[in-house]
């Protein structure tokens, strides 16, 4: 047998350690790129999502490479999502994800009404994450960004939810749809306006109490 799975950052050579300390002989496609996303769009549906398009690309490669057992994990990478955290990185913008987050934040579960449940595990993460920065951790954002697949269901739902409950407490948000054609020069427009509409407003703010504590 001859294991392989996709890119998932860090992850992989975790994953590969371990299969390789059961003696399993472990084979890795090649870092995900554009040729891996065309053989995945090539060969998908053409309305699935975009990283099940880029896992099926990893997969592809892999077989060539060897593999005749496959794990099925999908694939989030930086290629992916055009190495989004370092874009925002410079522009200053200090980054915080649910894998920065303490365990307890997830422990409770989230009921947006009795009628509406979520049974989607990392939608409920996403969730509990948005529950914390808007009630005890309300202070340690400016604002909210939210990466979506292109094609996945669960995040657009909970994405028009956050957003409603965004805009009650005046939180600026924005929402960023992921596919094969998503242009980096685009991205990082989208990036910098929202990033500086965030500090524009933070310098109106400062000028604010500035000029309040000079009255006084």
């Amino acid at each position: 047998m001859i294991l392989s799975f996709p890119n998932m950052g860090p992850n992989v050579y975790a994953f590969k350690t371990l299969f390789e300390q059961l003696d399993i002989e472990v084979v890795l496609p090649d870092p995900t790129n554009r040729e891996a996303i065309k053989v995945g769009v090539k060969y998908s549906p053409e309305f699935v999502c975009f990283p099940f398009k880029a896992t099926l690309g990893d997969f592809v490669n892999a077989i060539k490479k060897g593999a005749d057992t496959l794990v099925i994990a999908i694939d989030y990478n930086t290629f992916i999502n055009l190495d989004f955290q370092k874009k925002l990185q410079d522009q200053g913008v200090e980054v915080l994800t649910i894998e920065n987050m303490p365990e307890s934040v997830f422990r409770k579960p989230v009921i947006v009404n009795k009628r509406l449940r979520n049974y989607w595990r990392h939608e409920e993460e996403i969730m509990a994450a948005i529950r914390y920065y808007l009630t005890k951790g309300r202070g340690e954002i400016d604002g909210v960004i939210f990466l979506i697949s292109f094609a996945c269901g669960p995040d657009s739902l909970i994405s028009e939810l956050i957003m409603r409950d965004m805009k009650k407490v005046g939180l600026h948000f924005l929402n960023v749809i992921m596919d094969e054609y998503t242009g980096e020069a685009g991205l990082l427009t989208r990036i910098e306006s929202f990033t500086e509409m965030i500090k524009r407003k933070k310098r109106m703010q400062a000028g604010k109490k500035k000029a309040k504590r000079g009255v006084q």
